[in-house]
């Protein structure tokens, strides 16, 4: 009984997507991983709904996290490079999927490179915006590990500003970056 329920729920909301002129959702891939030196952390954020989007990661061949998005305006963070003394770049841009599920680069809102102990460091710290925060915990943690589920219940105001401002009263404080 459980089942077709969620069967009937689905299908009426796909009905009432299509009466809409939404569509289907579109399937969008963003990798995701952690191995012996380096990282990729990528979630989306919904502008719309000020909230993270729902995600499935998964590891095996792909290391992935897929999203299902309709067309509009999203916010990708990202985080890549080494897990140690080199370096890794935080990515915020401001991402546009059109009608055909391409991800296409809009505006790139903030990036920064850091040491990746000093992510670390952020993740921990209570001074630190939520929205950076919940990204930052959500990293990939154990060597072949994928990222954690965005925590898509909470609401957050996203302040690019704040964000920028956080992370170079940060750097002042512990020092090195740019």
């Amino acid at each position: 009984m459980f089942y077709y329920m969620v069967i009937k729920m689905v299908y009426e909301r796909d009905e009432k997507m299509k009466e809409e002129g939404l569509g289907a959702p579109l399937k969008i891939s963003l990798y995701t991983g952690r191995w012996t030196h380096r990282i990729i952390h990528n979630w989306l954020y919904s502008l719309k709904k000020n909230k993270w989007i729902r995600s499935h990661c998964h590891g095996g061949i792909d290391w992935a996290c897929d999203y299902f998005l309709y067309p509009g305006n999203y916010v990708l963070f990202s985080l890549h490079g080494f897990a140690d003394a080199r370096g890794s770049i935080l990515k915020i841009i401001k991402v546009n999927v059109n009608a055909e599920g391409k991800m296409e680069h809009d505006t790139e809102l903030f990036s920064t490179d850091l040491p990746y102990e000093y992510y670390k460091k952020m993740a921990d710290d209570p001074l630190c915006p939520p929205v950076l925060k919940d990204f930052l915990t959500g990293r990939p943690r154990g060597y072949h590990a994928v990222s954690e589920n965005a925590p898509v219940d909470k609401t957050y105001s996203l302040d690019i500003q704040e964000i920028k401002n956080y992370i170079e009263n940060f750097i002042k404080t512990y020092g090195g970056g740019e």
